[in-house]
This record gives structure tokens, C-alpha cells and sequence, in this order.
């Protein structure tokens, strides 16, 4: 949430589309608006939990 509030409609823009009813809600979902997961998946992997197959990369989001 401190990182949505830091930024501005600008640093929003980019190869990911939004798709929603109220335009002030886009800066929300942002890919920068969320922490990495790459940490997450390596310590998921490194305890023999998961094996990652493949990296996936938000290209649209819908909110309402």
C-alpha cells in the first residue's frame, strides 16, 4: 500500500493493460503496486516444496 500511495498515474503506464469502471482505481494494480514473488517461489524451491516451471507475466487485469 505505501508504494501505491508513493506513486503517480505516470509511472503506471506500460506493457500492461487495465480494464476497469472507475480510472482512479487503475494505480492499484499496477505491477509496481505489489511485492516480488521471485523471493517467495526461490524459498519455496529451496525447501523442496515446489519446482517452478515456468515465469507467467500479468498482462491484463480487470477491476470492477
Amino acid at each position: 500500500r505505501q508504494e501505491v500511495r508513493r506513486m503517480r498515474a505516470a509511472d503506471v503506464n506500460g506493457d500492461w493493460h487495465c480494464v476497469t469502471l472507475r480510472e482512479e482505481r487503475r494505480i492499484e494494480e499496477a505491477p509496481q503496486a505489489y511485492k516480488p514473488v521471485g523471493p517467495v517461489i526461490e524459498s519455496q524451491e529451496e525447501a523442496g516444496l515446489i519446482r517452478a516451471a515456468v515465469k507467467l507475466k500479468p498482462w491484463i487485469t480487470f477491476k470492477a
